[in-house]
């Protein structure tokens, strides 16, 4: 029989140790920030029917989505993102769940898109969402959760770019677009930024007339939510909508004045998705803009009801891991890489003790040191090599002689020392370092 060749799919990946390592901390992380803000978590299968998958419409998202016929004949597609589960989750369990519900999901999602760097065909979102308040507080909590949960990641160039989706409509009902015209023109600023300034005005002349390209290139220039209210009193009278949404922004920014460094508002931020209906806001890095957004989502108040029937508001964001853990890679965020997450290896210096090395390695792991043992009896070269490979912390070594003594040698692999201790003060030792 001949060998199967080992290959992998095209967009999708297998991750060694080393940065495996790296991926579960940044979902640890985030898992305990969200869970910090009172997010609980639930679990949604990877496969749903097709008709729950596109329900919130759009014929680019239906052409990603991975969709076949089951065993049983059933339409059923991979999901496409953890939004549209959480919505169907909602209207089949409404009645168990206690609102406003907050939600967190870390899982796995597929789309069928060309691939870029950071960027694959299975990769993980982080999403946390309130589902059943439209208070301004529900708006304020998810812009500051973005804010501490990439604080606490130690990531300090981050920039939270807010807008609404209620000021974008307003703009386009001004400027007497109908639907097509608002959806090639959303599209078109969605890439201004993208796009050198003489191709985006050529393009943004073939959609509009000389009038409405002078209305939009003065809302492109706003800044602050005073001057985007300036702007549209002066082109028509602020319906109580609009005027409500402005007073929602004036809070959002007040409240979250402790973040001001890292929050502004941003006319072109609109999001692609048609179910958003409020705050939008897309968060970027800084340094690295060519990944694009890394922590995005709005308010969606229409999403359950494509379910319920009712209307239920809510509002989250998620986080593409895959995405964000490669920009800070190519910057070398996370210096030298580990292929295991032991802390501590104990050498196999002598057969005869191999229980003791045993009975140390239980006696760390008791105090919730990672704990590996080398399991041949090698030459201390080679267990020296092995754990320098590794990115071991510590080397236990015990052999004849510091068996008799009833001491052992820790030998701190990063800093290049070594000591002769007794057991009680390595475990103190260790601990202290972490």
């Amino acid at each position: 029989m001949s060998n199967i060749k080992a290959r992998l799919l095209k967009g999708f990946r297998d991750l060694l140790p080393c940065d495996a390592i790296i991926k579960e901390k940044f979902l640890s992380n985030i898992k305990n920030t969200f869970e910090n803000y009172g997010f609980s978590p639930i679990y949604t299968p990877a496969l749903e029917y097709i008709d729950i998958l596109t329900g919130k419409g759009g014929d680019e998202n239906e052409k990603l989505m991975y969709r076949f016929q089951d065993n049983g004949q059933r339409d059923v597609g991979m999901r496409y993102d953890l939004t549209v589960p959480l919505a169907r989750f909602v209207a089949l369990h409404k009645n168990e769940l206690n609102f406003p519900f907050k939600r967190y999901h870390i899982a796995p999602v597929w789309r069928a898109e060309n691939t870029q760097k950071g960027r694959y065909r299975e990769f993980y979102q982080c999403d946390c969402d309130i589902v059943g308040s439209d208070s301004v507080l529900s708006d304020v909590e998810i812009v500051s959760l973005i804010n501490n949960t990439l604080s606490n990641l130690k990531i300090e160039d981050f920039l939270i770019k807010i807008n609404s989706r209620v000021f974008v409509d307003f703009l386009f009902n001004i400027m007497k677009l109908d639907e097509e015209g608002k959806k090639k023109t959303a599209i078109l600023m969605d890439k201004k930024d993208k796009l050198p300034i003489k191709v985006f005005d050529d393009e943004l002349e073939k959609l509009l007339n000389n009038e409405q390209i002078n209305i939009i290139n003065e809302y492109f220039l706003i800044d602050n939510i005073d001057s985007l209210q300036k702007f549209m009193s002066k082109l028509e009278i602020i319906p109580d909508e609009l005027k409500n949404e402005i007073d929602k922004f004036k809070k959002i920014f007040e409240y979250c004045l402790f973040m001001n460094k890292h929050l502004k508002f941003d006319p072109l931020i609109i999001r692609g998705l048609d179910y958003y209906t409020g705050i939008v806001f897309e968060t970027v890095l800084v340094e690295s803009p060519q990944y694009g957004a890394i922590f995005s989502g709005g308010r969606y108040d229409g999403l359950v009801s494509l379910f319920t029937g009712e209307k239920i508001p809510a509002i989250g964001a998620s986080i593409g891991i895959s995405r964000l853990i490669t920009a800070l890679e190519e910057r070398d965020f996370f210096g030298e890489k580990k292929n295991t997450v032991s802390d501590v290896i104990i050498f196999n210096l002598d057969e005869k003790i191999q229980s003791k090395y045993l009975d140390i390695a239980c006696i760390f792991r008791k105090e919730n040191i990672k704990t590996d043992i080398y399991h041949e009896n090698a030459k201390m070269k080679k267990q020296f090599k092995y754990a320098e490979k590794n990115g071991y912390r510590f080397a236990v070594i015990i052999g004849e002689d510091e068996n008799e003594k009833n001491i052992l040698k820790l030998k701190d692999l990063k800093n290049f020392s070594e000591k002769e201790i007794s057991l009680e003060h390595a475990v103190r030792e260790i601990l202290s370092t972490f």
